[in-house]
This record gives C-alpha cells, structure tokens and sequence, in this order.
C-alpha cells in the first residue's frame, strides 16, 4: 500500500548501445511520494515523476483509495493526464471521496 506502480514496462526500461556495450535506462523516475490530510478529512496524494529523455513525454495516471484495514473503498480514479518536459518533473495529484480512506495505490503508464 502507498505505492506507485509504473504498469507500463517500456517506461522504465529501454536500451542503448554505445561502442558494442549495451546500457539499460528508463524514460521516467518516481520521486517524492506522500500524502495529507485536506479540511474535510479526505486523504489527497502526490508523486513527482521526472522526464529523463529528451523529449515531452505524456503519461496517464490513478489512484485507488483503501481504508484503515486495506480493504479498497473506491473504484480507481479517472486517468489524469500528466505532461513532463523534456529533462522536466511533473507531479501527479488525486484526492480520495471518502472520509475513510487511509491508504492508496497510484498506476502510471504512458499516455494512450
């Protein structure tokens, strides 16, 4: 729980020759990852993802919202469309519906 699972292999792993040797590397890096209270007691989260390419990259995310015992209490949030420049960062947000939420799960993968 509290995770971030990047459900789109590709996004994380690509290779490059360089002079017969090659190098694994990934598109996009998962950063600070949390989450906090709003006024009305629903629970709002955050992950910053960083563009390691050199290029605008689009990615798709959600969220699903579990309670106190881990047992899910919302359907996974809409996909929220997050645009990364080119060796930029973005921060993806969602914020839960109940009260009762007290954990989260939140996917990435690129955008369709």
């Amino acid at each position: 729980m509290n995770s971030v699972n990047v459900i789109d292999r590709k996004m994380l792993e690509q290779r490059k020759t360089i002079l017969g040797t090659q190098y694994d590397y990934g598109k996009i890096s998962i950063g600070a990852t949390g989450a906090s209270r709003t006024a009305t007691g629903t629970l709002s989260v955050h992950t910053t993802i960083e563009n390691m390419t050199d290029h605008t990259q689009t990615l798709q995310g959600r969220t699903r919202f579990y309670d106190e015992n881990r047992s899910p209490i919302e359907d996974f949030s809409a996909w929220q469309r997050i645009t990364l420049p080119a060796r930029g960062t973005g921060t993806y947000r969602e914020m839960s519906l109940s009260n009762k939420a007290g954990f989260f799960y939140i996917e990435l993968k690129e955008a369709q």
